[in-house]
This record gives structure tokens, C-alpha cells and sequence, in this order.
């Protein structure tokens, strides 16, 4: 055989295993497309089946709301979450005899039952689920597992584990919580604020004050804070307590900003001179609230401040105070001889002018 032969062969060879590598190719190409054809069919009957379920359901949730239906339609496990899905969704947005109704529906298709095991699922929005319906249901024998999930480090579901031990309990959840309510760094402080928002102050103040005495200075800003932002006003005997320890700058502001009643007033005098200057704007801020006219010469006085934010603060507070009129503000600034706090009062009368 010579070797144009023997080429001819080998090219021969390399054609045919061509056409079998093409015909691999394309059977391979042929199963994979069918494969996602037959899963995307499946997805879409599942789709169908799982939104005809919640519009069966929706109407059945809607009609318990008004009347506790004598038969329910079938409600399979598998379409238990999106049932706890669609009943959340209604919880939410209702108040008052409507939950009680709710309830009774959840608990004649044993969501309570269902839900407990949710609380050990792998999947986070699983375990949510399980939680927020628990806590709306007020399942008491839920608590340890609940209380266990608000110790671990998920963010997330241990808030979600708290607010659901507030729906449950408030008195009891406020007191076996209050320790990570404060430690908690990872609990961000609008997420506890609005957790505890709808809760009855009467439950959480007493404790919080008492805390406040007895807590390091990084624990009693946070409590401050939450006090704030919870609208806490009658704070001034721990506040004169806390300031008799000569605290530092960022308690002694705090402090300021929780005093609403007149009595206070002498505490904010004492801090208009603080060697920190945003002491001293929350002092004129302060001021703003609870000052009496005799407090417009101090406040004046603090307009000549060398800090901007101390002179923008006082001539604020004096545009606040309720006896000020524009015609005051502007009778004010025409007696003033420092330049500096003739502007910052023209900016605030100006500000005033465009309300």
C-alpha cells in the first residue's frame, strides 16, 4: 500500500468519526432540550396548580373573616405554606376580632402543628414562615424553641423569633429578652424600635429606667437611644442621676435630648459652655423646647458660638419657642452686633419664611 492510499483511509476515518461526533452532538443537544421542555412543563401545571389553590383559599380566608366557614376545601401538606403564606398576608393587614377568626381557621387545618416543625427547617424562609405564624397564632407551647432560635446569630431570624414572642406573650417576652434587647449589636436599633413599638410601654419602660442605673456607659446609650426613639418623656429623675456621674459627652447629649418637661431646664443651662460642641447643641436645642423667655439672651449669646451646628441650634430654638413670632425673630437680629449670628438668624427667618 503505497501512502496516497493510506491517506485516502485515514481521511475516510476522520470523516466517519466526524459524522458520529455530529450525530452525538445533536442527540446530546436533543435530550438536554427536551429535559428542559419537560421541566419547564412540569413548572408551569405546578404554577397553575399552586395559583388556583390561593385563589380557592384567599376566598376561603376572606369569607372566615365574617363567618366561620361549616366545610373547608382540601388542603393538602404540600400547599401548606402557601396557605401560611396567603393567611400571613391577611394577619398583617388586619386588626382586632379579625385575628381571632384567623385563628380559628389556622388552627382547624393544624398550621399550628405544621408550623412547629417549620421551626427546625434548613431552609431561612422556611423557618420564618413557621416563626411569624406561630407568633400570630400565640402558641404558647412554641416558646423555648422560640426562645432558643432568638439566641442564635442569624440576624434576621432571631428579630423575627423576638417580635413573635412579643405577639405570644409581651410581659414574659420583654423579660426573658430584655438581656439581648441591649447586648444584641447585630439587632439593628430601628428594627427593635419597631419591633417594640406596638408593644404597652408600661411594660418595657420600668425595666429600661431601672437598667439605665446599673448599665455601663456603651448599654446605657443604647437604652437612651431606645428610649428615644419609644418617645419615653418622663426620664428626668435618671437622668439627674446619670449626669451626677460626670458621664461623657455622648450620655451627657443623649440625656439632653430626652428632657421634655420645664423642670429640666436647669440642666440644659449647665451645658451651654460644655467644651464639646455637640453637647452644647443639644443643650440649645433643649432649651428650644422647655426655655422661657428669660432663655432667649442665653440662646442669643450662643449664636456667636465658633461652631456653625451651635449657632444654626440656637437660632432654631429661639425660632421654636412658642412665643416667638417672625416679627421677633426679626426685631432680634436687628439687635445683634455679632456678624456671624446676624446670618445664622436671616437663614432661619428665611427658613421660616418658606413654611
Amino acid at each position: 500500500m503505497d501512502f496516497k492510499s493510506a491517506l485516502d483511509i485515514s481521511n475516510d476515518g476522520m470523516i466517519e468519526l466526524a459524522l458520529w461526533l455530529t450525530k452525538a452532538i445533536l442527540l446530546f443537544a436533543t435530550i438536554i432540550i427536551s429535559q428542559i421542555i419537560i421541566i419547564r412543563s412540569i413548572i408551569l401545571v405546578q404554577e397553575k396548580r399552586t395559583e388556583k389553590f390561593r385563589k380557592i383559599w384567599r376566598i376561603v380566608i376572606n369569607e372566615a373573616i365574617f363567618e366561620e366557614p361549616e366545610t373547608l376545601p382540601s388542603l393538602p401538606k404540600k400547599y401548606m405554606r402557601q396557605f401560611m403564606a396567603e393567611w400571613n398576608i391577611f394577619f398583617f393587614s388586619l386588626k382586632g376580632e379579625s385575628h381571632h377568626q384567623l385563628v380559628s381557621l389556622a388552627k382547624r387545618v393544624n398550621a399550628d402543628r405544621i408550623a412547629m416543625t417549620y421551626l427546625i427547617a434548613r431552609q431561612p424562609r422556611v423557618r420564618m414562615l413557621g416563626i411569624t405564624t406561630l407568633g400570630h397564632m400565640k402558641i404558647e407551647k412554641a416558646w423555648f424553641l422560640l426562645l432558643s432560635i432568638s439566641k442564635t446569630s442569624d440576624t434576621v431570624i432571631s428579630l423575627s423569633a423576638f417580635r413573635a414572642m412579643l405577639h405570644i406573650n409581651p410581659a414574659r417576652a420583654t423579660e426573658d429578652l430584655f438581656e439581648q434587647i441591649i447586648s444584641r449589636n447585630d439587632w439593628p436599633s430601628h428594627n427593635v424600635v419597631q419591633i417594640l413599638g406596638d408593644v404597652d410601654k408600661q411594660l418595657i419602660f420600668p425595666r429600661m429606667r431601672k437598667a439605665l442605673l446599673i448599665s455601663n456607659e456603651e448599654d446605657q446609650a443604647k437604652l437612651l437611644q431606645l428610649l428615644e426613639a419609644l418617645h419615653c418623656r418622663d426620664l428626668l429623675p435618671e437622668i439627674r442621676e446619670l449626669l451626677k456621674g460626670n458621664p461623657d459627652g455622648r450620655i451627657i447629649s443623649l440625656c439632653l435630648q430626652l428632657i421634655y418637661q420645664p423642670e429640666g431646664r436647669e440642666i440644659a443651662l449647665k451645658y451651654i459652655d460644655y467644651f464639646r460642641w455637640h453637647v452644647r447643641v443639644h443643650a440649645a436645642t433643649a432649651l428650644g423646647r422647655i426655655g422661657n423667655p428669660d432663655d432667649v439672651n442665653v440662646l442669643i449669646k450662643m449664636m456667636e458660638d465658633k461652631e456653625w451646628w451651635v449657632r444654626y441650634r440656637a437660632a432654631c430654638a429661639i425660632n421654636e419657642m412658642p412665643f416667638i413670632t417672625i416679627d421677633k425673630l426679626q426685631a432680634i437680629k436687628d439687635t445683634m452686633s455679632d456678624r456671624y449670628a446676624r446670618n445664622m438668624m436671616e437663614h432661619v427667618i428665611a427658613e421660616r419664611s418658606l413654611i
